[in-house]
């Protein structure tokens, strides 16, 4: 889990890995996923993009690895979560 220090760093640090580095995809998608999650109930469209940015992450980077198939896995539940909260179902 992401402390609550962690949730108000500048969203420039969240978006540095355009391209990212060789070594350094799964890191952020995890990072990204568990800010996502650590926000889903306090900030709902924050959480919703930081989610979809690790989506789009691993579709565009992945590897085919299983930590890229659990980053998208968790990513996608946490848009179905917010999805839920936000009534679009």
């Amino acid at each position: 889990m992401v402390d609550l220090e962690t949730t108000h760093r500048p969203e420039g640090e969240l978006t540095e890995y355009k391209n990212p580095p060789s070594g350094d995809i799964h890191r952020e998608i995890d990072y990204l996923n568990d800010l996502a999650w650590d926000l889903r109930d306090t900030d709902l469209q924050r959480a919703q993009s930081l989610a979809e940015n690790a989506r789009s992450l691993v579709e565009s980077h992945g590897d085919g690895s299983a930590s890229c198939r659990l980053g998208l896995a968790q990513s996608l539940r946490t848009l179905g979560y917010l999805n839920f909260r936000l009534g679009n179902y």
